[in-house]
């Protein structure tokens, strides 16, 4: 397995006025790493680039204009794409502690012996929520100890508990 280069950092979400600006969902807490970046890659490997001309807003409603997508028209394709800086050292994480970017990796055991993946984050007051689709529902789990049983950082498995309290959509 190649090791990344790059660290997901935040999410395109949708259009933001007519001249082309993108709207970002932060998928990191390290707010300077976005607001100083001149550059963000479309894959965790750094392959493939975009310049930043201007990043503004507050940390909840974040925007972007990269330069040569000066249109919606030329910014239609960036819409849902995850944007990755170059990874630097970080801290240490617990046995069971994972960057909530790297929940979109994991495999989602939401009963016994059945699996999914998150459909999406969803980030509300510095709670996170693992969206998943089961039989057409949509699950929307908190991402804390009383619904966690269990990360597997080994596996890439995050073991869902209570799951049976949980009402779909």
């Amino acid at each position: 397995m190649v090791e990344p280069k790059g660290t997901c950092v935040a999410k395109i979400t949708k259009f933001f006025g007519l001249n082309g600006a993108v709207c970002l969902e932060p998928l990191t807490d390290i707010k300077e790493r976005i607001y100083k970046a001149n550059h963000f890659f479309l894959d965790e490997q750094c392959s493939e680039s975009l310049n930043v001309e201007k990043i503004e807003g507050d940390w909840y409603h974040l925007h972007a204009i990269f330069k040569g997508f000066d249109t919606q028209e030329k910014s239609k394709n960036l819409i849902g794409k995850y944007l990755y800086l170059e990874r630097i050292d970080s801290k240490i994480l617990q046995d069971n502690e994972i960057f909530h970017y790297e929940i979109l990796e994991y495999h989602i055991e939401y009963l016994p012996d059945k699996f999914c993946f998150a459909k999406e984050l969803y980030i509300s007051n510095n709670l996170i929520y693992i969206s998943i689709l089961v039989d057409e529902k949509e699950y929307l789990i908190p991402f804390v100890k009383d619904f966690i049983e269990k990360i597997d950082k080994e596996n890439h498995i995050i073991k869902i508990k209570r799951f049976d309290q949980i009402v779909g959509n």
